[in-house]
């Protein structure tokens, strides 16, 4: 019993080996398939003006109380409704005028076809006669 115990552990040992082997090589051919881009100063300007952009911001909004900020916080959501409330009559402008359209189309065929008709039926008087 014990020389087969020791077997099956020597073997998971080995597994486990071998799995951490795998995994290592794994990772190394990771590491190798990584491309390095250059460093560019442009974007790192930018990074940092826009830290710096988001500090004045941060301090600006420390100036004031939590009463004004609430305030404008309301504001800001009664602009939002507003705003919202205009998109929504907009679409049902855009969708009246789409029906409308429709319509106007409509009209615009059937005007056609009952000039063709007359002149259809005009050709024909003109021919039996």
């Amino acid at each position: 019993m014990l020389k087969n115990s020791k077997k099956t552990k020597e073997i998971e040992v080995m597994e486990e080996i071998n799995f951490e082997e795998a995994q290592t090589k794994n990772n190394e051919k990771k590491v190798i398939d990584i491309e390095f881009e250059e460093f560019d100063e442009t974007k790192f300007d930018e990074t940092k003006n826009l830290k710096a952009k988001n500090e004045n911001k941060y301090r600006y909004l420390s100036s004031y109380t939590l009463q004004e900020l609430q305030k404008m916080i309301e504001k800001i959501n009664e602009e939002i409704k507003e705003t919202q409330n205009f998109k929504n009559e907009l679409e049902k402008k855009l969708i009246k005028l789409h029906k409308d359209k429709s319509k106007v189309r409509k009209a615009m065929i059937e005007k056609l076809m009952k000039e063709e008709k007359e002149e259809c039926l005009v050709k024909i008087k003109k021919t039996l006669s």
